[in-house]
């Protein structure tokens, strides 16, 4: 059996698919602090908000949101905000963080970012 990818792994790869050349870039374009980033580069735990983060920033489809979610650990829950407001952008392939974050504020939902 092979070993499985690391979340700093899986994410590396899609940063390399979509051509961000700079992690400054791809924290930046994701909402995510640079202290997180740096932690997550160093093998830290990632959080499942910040995942959501940078699944819009890196404008990840339903399919890769799930292979990424689930590398760190964490997985899509049916009926739960965020996770169903999320996910219904990705499917739609919104990758509008803002109507998301407005969305998740109307039903008094945890936001992505404050």
């Amino acid at each position: 059996p092979g070993t499985q990818a690391t979340f700093w792994e899986v994410l590396c790869k899609f940063i390399d698919q979509r051509g961000f050349a700079k992690d400054s870039d791809v924290y930046n374009a994701c909402f995510v602090q640079r202290d997180v980033f740096s932690n997550i580069r160093n093998g830290k735990g990632v959080s499942k908000k910040t995942v959501f983060q940078l699944c819009f920033g890196l404008k990840l489809d339903a399919d890769e949101a799930v292979v990424l979610l689930a590398s760190a650990g964490h997985a899509f829950e049916a009926k739960k905000n965020p996770d169903e407001i999320v996910l219904k952008y990705l499917k739609c392939k919104n990758h509008d963080i803002f109507a998301a974050n407005i969305e998740l504020y109307d039903m008094n939902a945890p936001r992505l970012f404050a």
